[in-house]
């Protein structure tokens, strides 16, 4: 993790390309974590731990329920944040995020 954060300059001009490829929805973050979720449960939990991805919780037919609890739970959230502006008597706007960003920025951050 140290090294990580010793080399993140230099991993950041590296996956600059990819950043700006994807209009900033595949980040230096997204990567980077991926690359320690694949070493670390990869390749030292499932593989020296002789396990399945099913021992540790990762059952493929859950993935399309556990994405649409992440989506309703988060549009919700934006309803409550647009219902307690209205009651408030504040206007309804963009968030600052994504009229400076992007939608494509602020997804990838998302996830």
């Amino acid at each position: 993790m140290t090294l990580f954060h010793l080399t993140l300059p230099t991993i950041s001009d590296v996956l600059a390309p990819v950043f700006d490829a994807t209009g900033g929805l595949v980040g230096v973050t997204l990567l980077a974590n991926l690359a320690f979720v694949v070493i670390l449960v990869g390749g030292i939990v499932l593989q020296f731990g002789n396990l399945r991805p099913r021992d540790i919780g990762l059952v493929w037919e859950n993935i399309p329920i556990g994405i649409g609890i992440t989506a309703g739970t988060w549009i919700l959230m934006q309803v409550t944040g647009a219902a307690a502006l209205i009651f408030q008597g504040e206007p309804l706007a963009l968030a600052d995020s994504l009229t400076r960003f992007g939608m494509l920025s602020v997804l990838g951050g998302f996830v």
